[in-house]
């Protein structure tokens, strides 16, 4: 006999959170389908310069609609910019909430899903967590209560 198991705090009947990522990278996230891995080839590091670092190496896991980045930065935002790097991340740049996850700044923000083209179906979520030269950024695109199961989900893994 096969039981199932889902994660009844993260509603919307997702998986419980799987742990993906390599030691010092690692996170835990309910995906909506099992997630892929893409690691992004960056031969001349992605520069951020009003915040003074870039990225030198990103790895992307996709499940269903949502995705996770993690980017390795060359090296840490200054403190006096985490709030602004972190904003950069969210749908709006300027709106959003500025938060603690699993200890570490984030920054998160859900809005309705726009397009050049018009209104989309669903919301447009984003979770960006920092933690010293890691970026974990968190997209996904669905209605509004898995959005939030989602993004709830997330949790740094690292210790």
């Amino acid at each position: 006999m096969v039981i199932g198991l889902t994660c009844v705090a993260c509603g919307g009947g997702l998986a419980p959170p799987g742990h993906y990522g390599s030691p010092g990278y690692r996170f835990a996230i309910s995906f909506a389908q099992p997630p892929t891995k893409e690691v992004v080839a960056i031969t001349t590091p992605l520069t951020e310069t009003q915040y003074g670092t870039a990225i030198a190496h990103r790895s992307i896991w996709s499940g269903g609609n949502a995705d996770v980045w993690v980017d390795q930065l060359t090296v840490p935002v200054p403190a006096d910019r985490v709030d602004g790097f972190l904003r950069s991340y969210l749908p709006t740049s300027h709106g959003g909430r500025i938060v603690t996850r699993s200890g570490f700044p984030a920054a998160i923000e859900s809005v309705p899903c726009f397009t050049p083209a018009g209104s989309c179906p669903g919301n447009v979520a984003v979770l960006a967590v920092l933690d010293d030269t890691t970026l974990f950024m968190v997209h996904t695109n669905m209605d509004a209560s898995t959005d939030r199961a989602i993004l709830a989900s997330f949790q740094l893994d690292n210790r």
